[in-house]
């Protein structure tokens, strides 16, 4: 995944959310984003046999951090 924060604020605490990575999830090169920084983040999905036979693997993933404001940001799904 690579994620870019958009935004016009730091965000820290940045995570991935997708229900279909493996456990433990998505880890990330960095979890702090300055304003129009960058990251990598990378995790693994073992595909089943009923994706297989499908022949197709459909996925959407979030990003959802923390302004120094407080509450949380999440991006659309992609």
């Amino acid at each position: 995944f690579l994620v870019t924060n958009t935004g016009n604020v730091t965000i820290n605490g940045l995570t991935i959310v997708d229900a279909q990575l493996d456990l433990p999830g998505a880890t990330c090169a960095s979890t702090t984003l300055a304003m129009g920084a960058s990251t990598t983040c990378t995790g693994v999905h073992t595909i089943t046999q009923a994706e297989v036979d499908a022949g197709v693997v459909n996925n959407t993933a979030t990003a959802t951090g923390t302004p120094a404001s407080g509450g949380t940001v999440t991006s659309a799904p992609d």
